[in-house]
């Protein structure tokens, strides 16, 4: 299971107040708002878990985990300690990604560069 997905599943066992909540802790902690809408919809949650996947990247749990322990929900930081290395794995190979398209495209573009002064030799 993904993380956000993950992340997600385990919002929809907040209440509508808890999920305000929630998203209030979190915008204290980044200082940005997280979404317009405030009522707790499952394409709600996702967004907030997306934009929180983005913000925190590898370290998405364990920031939801120290939020959920403000919350005194520490049913649902367990939840989330049960799975952690499992979600860590499959984010860091998400995260990887982008890194690696950026590096080839460097690569490229020095190989590519490099040719053209052996051209000119």
């Amino acid at each position: 299971m993904a993380t956000a997905e993950l992340l997600v599943e385990t919002l929809n066992q907040l209440s509508p107040e808890e999920f305000q909540e929630f998203k209030t802790l979190v915008e204290l902690e980044t200082g940005s708002v997280l979404t317009s809408s405030s009522r707790p919809r499952a394409g709600n949650m996702q967004d907030v878990m997306e934009q929180m996947v983005k913000m925190y990247g590898g370290e998405c749990v364990e920031k939801t985990k120290k939020i959920f322990l403000k919350m005194r929900r520490h049913d649902l930081v367990q939840r989330l300690s049960a799975t952690d290395s499992r979600a860590k794995d499959k984010l860091a190979v998400v995260e990887e990604q982008p890194l690696l398209n950026q590096r080839i495209a460097k690569m490229s573009s020095d190989i590519k560069l490099l040719l053209e002064t052996l051209e000119e030799l």
